[in-house]
């Protein structure tokens, strides 16, 4: 498995989600950590930030995360 690791800014984003987009975020975490490449619109590849680096997009009934 690949190590994840957070912005600080994702924790306090985290605990203010509902649990059905949390859980979203943990299922999509546990594909990347296998190893599995998600591709758009989940995943998007922030190589400006670092190599290997990816954006996930969640959408809920609110917005997009």
């Amino acid at each position: 498995m690949k190590p994840i690791r957070f912005h600080k800014k994702v924790e306090k984003e985290l605990e203010g989600m509902d649990v059905f987009t949390r859980a979203k975020v943990v299922e999509l975490l546990g594909l990347v950590a296998k190893g599995e490449s998600l591709g758009l619109p989940m995943s998007r590849p922030m190589p400006s930030v670092a190599h290997g680096v990816h954006e996930l997009r969640i959408k809920n009934a609110v917005g997009q995360f």
